[in-house]
Parts: C-alpha cells; sequence; structure tokens
C-alpha cells in the first residue's frame, strides 16, 4: 500500500483495537485510525471526515454493527465495512453480507485481517476505473451525438438549399437543378447543368 489510510473503527474494547492497529501495522498497513464507540460518535465521524475503510465489531453496549453497516451504506456507500467481531453465527454472517458488508473477521483469526482488508481496498479501486471508464465512454458517446446531430442538421440544411433552387429556377423559368434527392450529384453537391 502507497497511501496512508483513513480507518473508522467502531470498537468499545480499547484492548482489541490496539491489537488490530498492531496486526494492520505489522502487515504494512500505514493507517491513521478514528476509534469510536457510540452511534453517536459513528455517525458524526461520517459525517465530519471521509474514511477509506470502516472496520465495525458487532456487539457494542449501545449500538450494533448491522445499524453501523445501514448508516455507512447511506453516507458512504463506496467504503468498504469489514466486521472484526468475536463471534457471529453463519446466518448473521450470511445477512450483514447481503446487506452490503465487504467481509467479517473473527477476531479470534486476524490473520484474515489484512488480506480482507487488502481485497477490500482492490475491489474499491477497480469499481472507481470502471466507473471512470464508464462515464468516459458515456462523454464519447454524447460527444459522437452531438456530431451525428451537426451532420443531420447539415444534410438537412443541404436538401433545403437544394428545394430553394429547384423553386428559384421554376421561377424563373430553368430547369430544376437538382432532380430528385436520390440524383447522385445532387447528393454529391455538384449542379446539374441547365439546358
Amino acid at each position: 500500500m502507497n497511501k496512508k489510510l483513513h480507518i473508522l473503527h467502531l470498537e468499545d474494547s480499547k484492548t482489541d483495537a490496539e491489537i488490530i492497529q498492531a496486526k494492520l501495522a505489522k502487515e504494512g498497513i500505514e493507517c491513521e485510525i478514528t476509534l469510536v464507540v457510540t452511534r453517536e460518535d459513528f455517525t458524526n465521524a461520517l459525517e465530519q471526515s471521509k474514511f477509506d475503510l470502516i472496520l465495525s465489531d458487532y456487539e457494542l453496549p449501545s449500538f450494533d454493527g448491522l445499524s453501523a453497516l445501514m448508516i455507512a451504506k447511506k453516507q458512504c456507500p463506496d467504503v468498504p465495512f469489514i466486521l472484526v467481531t468475536g463471534a457471529l453465527g453463519e446466518e448473521l454472517a450470511i445477512e450483514i453480507l447481503k446487506k452490503g458488508a465487504t467481509d467479517y473477521v473473527l477476531k479470534g483469526n486476524l490473520s484474515r485481517l489484512v488480506p480482507s482488508v487488502e481485497r477490500a481496498l482492490k475491489d474499491v479501486e477497480l469499481i472507481t476505473e470502471r466507473k471512470k471508464a464508464e462515464e468516459e465512454i458515456k462523454s464519447q458517446l454524447e460527444e459522437l451525438q452531438r456530431w451525428q446531430d451537426v451532420m443531420l442538421g447539415r444534410e438537412d440544411r443541404v436538401q433545403e438549399l437544394k428545394r430553394e433552387v429547384n423553386e428559384l429556377c421554376h421561377r424563373i423559368g430553368g430547369t430544376a437543378r437538382y432532380l430528385n434527392q436520390e440524383d447522385t450529384s445532387a447528393d454529391s453537391g455538384t449542379v446539374e447543368p441547365t439546358s
């Protein structure tokens, strides 16, 4: 990782927070962690700062990881959310992943933490690149549409001018210069000689 990560960590155990921070540092993840415990602190942190990653315990005294996930998905849907918790049943884990968590790691198996963080950040990078490519394609399509509209407008104007020339020739008693719209010489812009 080349940049310093800004991580929001929802955790009520200072010891667990220190262990997680030490694990990240030991594995070469340079980060600045904002530690919060309550719902209010969590929402305030999301409103006041931009984070690269959210780590969250599941069970807290007055708050839970699922509620935190729902708040995060509303306020910063593109930020990866990893649950780091002591215990989590299979059904609950599946529910949390379905609701949008990036991953979950058990505190008893922190060897999965750094690979999970790296994968989550790589996914964000790929999604960002894809969105950028989609925006570029959209911009190019819009530019092509503008050029098509310009060219169609010019073709309409050419046809209008041909009709005006024909009307003018008719008024002065001459032969129409452009016999019909399918005439190849008319489409090429060359003028038919008059008799």
